[in-house]
């Protein structure tokens, strides 16, 4: 079983003397400098940075190696790592190697406080991955990755004044003793409270100290990349230890609020990076410290893990690691495809209401559909796809290849909303979903009411009047088309061409099959978060009565939807099929297709079945066929079509 443990949890450091990488809780991995922050006295010195370093994936290769039989945490670590470009693939080698590839499970309920969120389950350290981040557009992208791979992460957007300390003041400068240095030193705090490091080029025993070798030294003071190099002790650290001379962590030197964007430096120090041609020096981005600004009683510090999150006024601000104002990780756009063909009557009343509720709305229909047509191009904030691929020989009505349609038409390609003409939207449905974080990789879904066309008015005035009306039974609540909330960046949905499957000939099945494509654990109801997110449905006919589009001549080549066939082998059927024919069996879980030639008188020999005179339908050979589909693999339901046709 995989290491899901920090082994090195409760470890604490020796009373002096640096720490041996082998026993600190953290060792980081060192994917990228590039950050668009510029905080004020960085660890990863951002600022100075002329061209940051970007791991590839044989140096990543090698530095995931280095790591074998390290029983702490393996931190992820920047710059701002999300912003990576080859990150995903990055997250997902590490998870391989880093914790046996264990997935955790991901929220799936929307968060309305992230920064509660994160306060209450993302802090622990009793893990062996761990995530440090500053919540960049890279997060957002990849935020569904993050949560099944980092049960622990070191958030912290520097949007408030957490004081950083000066890092770059040197002893030299100050006028003390060597003597007196190297005792400070071998109590610093950041070696000893937080990580070594490693590095595209090699090992450091201070994750500061590798900063420092590459920002002056180009990385010539590094260790090989090799597994076992963080067994060493600090009798072997050898020539790093030099590095510690330009660095002022384990000194009584000033702090400043990380959102100045200035940096601390001594005289030394500052000539090196005018040679460097250093970005901050260059804008006049840097302040230098002298002796007299650390004069003894004037500057004290008194580092704890987190003390650089301390305020001006000297409060410790946890909370404040997300700002109240920071919506990088919530939704950035939401739009709306819908299929509307026969309907336009429906339409008429439901789109006008959902105006102002997305980003962008498009409706697809067909060309022959002037009705439908009329309706949108009477609603100036909708846009009107033409599909003419809906019917053909075959097929009825291709709901699959009307949805691509819409999906090519949309411009804002974030969360989108595949609904009816016949539905009914709560006028609070945007702002709910804007103001919750959402997990990219889940399939969000609703409850759907019951109501009559001559009762919209009423229930948009009284929109609570919903939950009185009837609802689909507990058995029939699932993900179905009228309502399913996805990101355009599910994993689920990742290197599929097109999106929304085009095999079945009409409407019946292409929804279910859409939704099978997320887990159940990636399943969520929203309203049972969200109070108020019902839907309500403009009752009309019997159930499949438009999966074929609207009423139009049927071809005996075009097949017809007529029913299901269960996990069960239960036959579940809307309209009898004659015993003669073709039957089409679409497995809605892997997509297998299997056709059946159905005559009375000679049955193919892989269905066999036994028949009764007056059986309105070939149930048993239904069953049998089902069973053949079931050789596929296919485990969930299996949706079955018919027509007269029989080549």
């Amino acid at each position: 079983m995989a290491n899901l443990k920090n082994a090195n949890v409760n470890k604490k450091p020796p009373a002096t003397g640096l720490v041996s990488p082998a026993d600190m809780k953290i060792i980081q991995l060192e994917a990228t400098n590039a950050c668009p922050k510029r905080c004020s006295n960085c660890t990863r010195f951002v600022s100075h940075q002329r061209k940051p370093f970007v791991a590839d994936r044989e140096q990543w290769e090698q530095m995931l190696r280095s790591m074998e039989g390290f029983g702490g945490m393996v931190g992820f670590m920047g710059g701002e790592p999300t912003i990576h470009p080859d990150f995903d693939w990055m997250v997902r080698r590490y998870r391989e190697q880093i914790g046996g590839g264990h997935i955790y499970q991901a929220p799936a309920r929307p968060i309305p406080d992230f920064s509660k969120y994160y306060q209450a389950h993302l802090t622990s350290i009793d893990h062996p991955r761990g995530l440090w981040t500053s919540l960049g557009p890279g997060y957002y992208k990849h935020f569904g990755l993050i949560q099944e791979t980092f049960p622990y992460q070191c958030v912290n957007d520097h949007s408030h004044p957490g004081l950083h300390q000066a890092l770059l003041v040197s002893y030299k400068d100050l006028g003390m003793s060597r003597e007196e240095f190297e005792a400070k030193r071998d109590k610093c705090w950041v070696q000893r409270m937080w990580s070594a490091s490693v590095m595209p080029w090699g090992t450091y025993f201070c994750e500061v100290a590798a900063a420092i070798d590459h920002l002056f030294y180009q990385g010539a003071n590094a260790w090989p990349l090799e597994p076992g190099w963080f067994r060493r002790k600090q009798a072997d650290f050898g020539e790093q230890l030099k590095l510690c001379e330009h660095c002022s962590a384990c000194l009584d030197v000033p702090r400043r609020p990380a959102t100045d964007e200035v940096e601390d430096v001594s005289e030394s120090n500052r000539q090196l990076l005018v040679q460097l041609q250093s970005p901050a020096v260059k804008h006049d981005a840097v302040a230098v410290v002298t002796s007299e600004d650390c004069a003894a009683g004037k500057v004290t510090c008194n580092p704890n893990p987190s003390w650089y999150m301390e305020q001006p006024d000297g409060g410790k601000k946890e909370d404040l690691r997300v700002g109240p104002t920071n919506r990088t990780v919530y939704p950035r756009s939401l739009a709306c495809v819908q299929v509307c063909v026969g309907r336009a009557a429906h339409l008429a009343l439901t789109l006008p209401r959902h105006a102002k509720l997305f980003d962008q709305t498009i409706v697809v229909t067909t060309p022959d559909d002037t009705d439908t047509q009329a309706v949108v191009r009477g609603c100036d904030f909708a846009t009107l796809a033409i599909c003419d691929e809906a019917r053909s020989d075959t097929d009825r009505f291709n709901k699959g290849k009307l949805l691509n349609a819409g999906l090519n038409a949309l411009s804002d390609r974030d969360w989108v909303l595949f609904t009816d003409s016949d539905i009914l939207l709560p006028s609070s449905l945007r702002d709910s979903v804007m103001n919750h974080v959402l997990n990219p990789n889940v399939l969000y879904w609703t409850t759907r009411y019951q109501t009559r066309p001559a009762g919209v008015e009423t229930l948009y005035e009284d929109w609570a009047q919903l939950q009185d009306m009837p609802f689909n039974p507990p058995d029939d609540q699932r993900p179905w088309g009228f309502f399913q909330l996805w990101n355009v960046r599910a994993e689920c949905l990742r290197d599929l061409q097109p999106l929304v499957n085009t095999q079945f000939p009409t409407a019946g099945g292409v929804d279910h099959h859409f939704s099978l494509r997320w887990p159940d654990k990636y399943k969520f109801r929203i309203d049972s978060a969200i109070p108020g997110l019902g839907v309500g449905h403009l009752t009309h006919g019997s159930l499949s009565e438009l999966w074929g589009g609207q009423p139009v001549e049927v071809l005996p080549t075009q097949w017809s939807f007529h029913g299901w066939v269960n996990p069960n082998n239960t036959v579940h059927t809307l309209i009898p099929v004659p015993f003669r024919g073709q039957l089409r069996m679409i497995a809605l879980d892997n997509g297998h297709d299997n056709t059946f030639t159905l005559q009375k008188d000679r049955l193919p020999t892989h269905v066999r079945c036994q028949t009764r005179d007056g059986q309105p339908f070939p149930q048993q050979a239904i069953k049998a066929a089902a069973g053949e589909t079931r050789n596929s693999g296919s485990k969930s339901q299996i949706d079955f079509f018919w027509r007269p046709y029989s080549p």
